[in-house]
């Protein structure tokens, strides 16, 4: 298969397409993409018969050297008549892989964007691979001394505060790793 025989990505597939999933949004996706050959790259390995239209937007750290493994990133899918819909996308500006989005065109010219988001375990030991480490030796070459799980939620607050101003709907699938208490009273 096109999938080198990856018995989790092939199960995720066909579970997709067995449930008719129109949106997928995988978190903390464990690949540096930018370094795989286009034929391994996850939206030529998620093709399949099965989906007339299927668009694949992914994010990891590209400012890192890694080899096959590097924790981390993301990525936002859409199959059949949920692509035809996209009419935009990206990931995080900073390079570090953050977060992926897809801008949808609806009905009445309403826009929603879909963001899939990945704030990092704090680290408290020394070890380099680590999305946190990650992240913490980019801020620190650019001068910015911040927490980098303080940075990822300014910084995505900002994106989604940007992007509400500009009249979008925001749909945020994350993991924050962290509880949240959602008692109201």
């Amino acid at each position: 298969s096109s999938t080198e025989h990856n018995l989790k990505l092939d199960d995720g597939k066909k579970w997709l397409v067995e449930q008719d999933v129109d949106i997928a949004c995988w978190i903390e996706t464990g690949v540096p993409w930018h370094k795989r050959r286009r034929h391994k790259r996850l939206p030529e390995l998620m093709r399949t018969d099965a989906w007339d239209h299927q668009i694949t937007i992914t994010s990891n750290n590209i400012l890192d050297n890694c080899d096959k493994r590097q924790f981390g990133g993301t990525a936002t899918m859409l199959f059949n008549h949920v692509a035809a819909t996209m009419n935009g996308s990206g990931y995080d500006s900073t390079g570090l892989g953050r977060w992926s989005w897809v801008k949808l065109q609806g009905k009445g010219n309403q826009t929603t964007i879909i963001i899939t988001a990945y704030n990092p375990c704090r680290s408290t030991l020394d070890r380099p691979s680590t999305v946190y480490m990650q992240h913490k030796r980019y801020f620190t070459t650019i001068d910015r001394d911040i927490c980098p799980r303080e940075a990822f939620r300014e910084d995505l607050s900002h994106f989604i505060a940007t992007c509400q101003r500009r009249g979008n709907n925001i749909i945020l699938c994350i993991d924050l790793n962290k509880d949240i208490n959602c008692n109201n009273g």
